[in-house]
């Protein structure tokens, strides 16, 4: 496992969000189905239909593509050992594989699944990671074991999973109306809180399936979550009071084979999402201490901040590099980079530190994904 690094550098804007352009478009065979980015911010992984690509980040250049023409490749994910990823398989059977990407190599496979696996998340802090699927199980295992450590059966369709920052729990939506959180150590003690989403906000006790995002904030003390119907919104993670729901989020229209996803900067500050007109949009959430949590009296809606609007399409997957002041979409069968012409030398090396802090990068805080140099105005 990689050891923590600290990058001094910039934080985020509202100014150095508006400096985001298009620096490349690369053309695709077929539809991508998921993005992920290592720690140190200097890999891209693509999934495709049947095919896994690695970038580089820094020189903005395909470096390696592995196939899995037998098994399909659905979701894809980063471990901390370099070039070691997980990803799920979409034919012949529903196992995760576990390839060591440089030589091509299987090293475990994680069999159990009896139905196709939608979600992977690696714990930040060791090898633990857990995996949903879309017959509602969720399963806990760890790189060290082909055996599974747990199972939780949800009675639901296609659940969300999400780590805490620290890697002691985690939270699975049930259904559209329910939350759930569980601690690692005591699985088979069941939930130890379970969460209540108004339906004013997206929750449905007659909608099994409509969650798209479930993610911790990085200090760990709220929780985003979103629906296929443009619905989203942030919670306490301790008691599970509604704080503030994201308006005028634009995506409810999209009837693309990905969900539309949202996610959160990696410094923090800002809530992120594709929109149905190809923009992105950005929130600004307040911070969160105790005393703001009991003085609020009810949640309140926070409208975007700012919106970039780059391309026609909607772009699904979007994706913030944990490290350097990029990001990257996947829009159908087309992978766009961006990044900040304002704070990016054009020529190389076109990277910058992302964090005015001190941080773990190993922390699910850190989004994935990862741009490239040359900007296009």
């Amino acid at each position: 496992m990689s050891e923590p690094t600290n990058l001094d550098g910039d934080s985020l804007t509202k100014e150095r969000l508006n400096s985001f352009r298009v620096a490349k478009v690369l053309k695709h065979d077929k539809p991508f189905t998921c993005l992920d980015f290592d720690t140190s911010g200097e890999l891209l992984l693509t999934t495709s239909e049947d095919e896994l690509r690695m970038y580089d980040c820094k020189a903005g250049t395909h470096k390696k593509t592995s196939y899995s023409k037998k098994y399909g490749c659905g979701i894809s994910k980063f471990t901390h050992r370099p070039n070691n990823i997980l990803y799920s398989s979409t034919k012949e059977d529903n196992a995760i594989r576990y390839l060591s990407f440089h030589d091509n190599k299987f090293l475990k496979y994680f069999t159990g699944h009896e139905s196709l696996v939608t979600a992977i998340e690696m714990c930040p802090q060791d090898d633990t990671f857990i995996s949903a699927s879309r017959d509602g199980e969720v399963r806990l295992w760890d790189l060290k074991s082909n055996n599974c450590h747990g199972i939780l059966k949800t009675n639901s369709q296609n659940p969300r999973i999400a780590f805490d920052p620290a890697g002691i729990i985690f939270a699975v939506t049930t259904n559209s109306s329910a939350i759930r959180l569980y601690d690692l150590k005591s699985l088979s003690a069941g939930p130890f809180v379970t969460f209540k989403i108004p339906t004013e906000l997206g929750g449905s006790t007659t909608m099994s399936s409509e969650w798209t995002t479930i993610k911790f904030s990085n200090c760990g003390k709220w929780l985003l979550v979103g629906n296929k119907q443009g619905s989203s919104c942030a919670i306490e993670a301790f008691d599970g009071k509604l704080l503030w729901n994201f308006a005028d989020r634009t995506c409810g229209h999209y009837r693309g084979p990905l969900d539309m996803d949202i996610g959160i900067t990696p410094d923090g500050k800002y809530v992120y999402g594709g929109s149905d007109d190809g923009s992105v949009q950005f929130w600004e959430p307040p911070p969160v201490d105790d005393a703001t949590v009991s003085a609020l009296k009810s949640h309140r809606s926070i409208f975007p901040c700012t919106q970039l609007k780059t391309l026609k399409d909607p772009s699904p997957l979007i994706k913030f590099n944990p490290r350097y002041m990029m990001f990257a979409s996947a829009i159908e069968n087309q992978l766009v980079w961006y990044h900040s012409c304002h704070h990016f030398p054009i020529s190389p090396p076109s990277v910058h530190p992302f964090l005015s802090h001190q941080t773990d990068p190993r922390s699910p805080r850190f989004s994935t994904v990862s741009f490239m140099r040359g900007c296009i105005k």
